[in-house]
């Protein structure tokens, strides 16, 4: 009976040992990965174009914003010339 208490005992010790060092390889391989994730920048480049677009893409919405209230005036001016000429001119 001693025999086996010893081996259950042995066995249940191997165990926690296993499980104990899984957790502590785990953990490290947790925060290797973090540690890594803080120091890669090449995700920094990716935000930087993308600022660059957003940037453009208001620049671009301004602009046609002016260039279409312009565009819109000359074409209110051509209507009215050309409503103006062919009811005089009939």
């Amino acid at each position: 009976m001693s025999l086996e208490v010893t081996t259950q005992r042995r066995e249940s010790v191997t165990t926690a040992r296993i499980e104990h060092t899984s957790a502590t390889q785990g953990g490290n391989a947790m925060f290797t990965t973090i540690k890594n994730l803080l120091r890669d920048e090449s995700g920094v480049t990716a935000i930087e174009y993308g600022l660059i677009a957003a940037l453009v893409a208001v620049a671009a919405v301004g602009a046609m914003e002016t260039l279409g209230t312009g565009i819109s005036d000359i074409f209110g001016t051509v209507e009215s010339n050309l409503s103006t000429g062919s009811s005089s001119g009939g």
